[in-house]
């Protein structure tokens, strides 16, 4: 797993991951992408700033399209996965 990888599954746990509820498993899954989105929407935000502020200091360059939407999928998919699997073990743990 790389480095974004692990960055994005903190930001989620500490966005409020597995904290959308659901009683059976196909309605935690629905409720895991119902209830993630406003804070996916937030993480794709900061992701984006943050990561076009980071080039900009480091390289004094423009940050290239392809490498911002590498690093903004990687960053929310890791997000979305990492909160899918907290919700689904606070039901087991429940």
């Amino acid at each position: 797993m790389s480095d974004g990888w692990w960055f994005g599954m903190l930001l989620a746990i500490g966005l409020g991951a597995g904290s959308t509820g659901g009683a059976d498993l196909g309605s935690i899954f629905v409720e895991s992408i119902k209830g993630y989105i406003p804070t996916l929407i937030l993480l794709v935000i900061m992701t984006i700033v943050g990561h076009s502020l980071y080039v900009l200091v480091t390289t004094h360059a423009v940050p290239g399209a392809a490498n911002l939407a590498m690093v903004t999928i990687t960053i929310v998919v890791s997000a979305f996965l990492t909160n899918m699997m907290l919700s689904y073990l606070r039901k087991a743990l429940a």
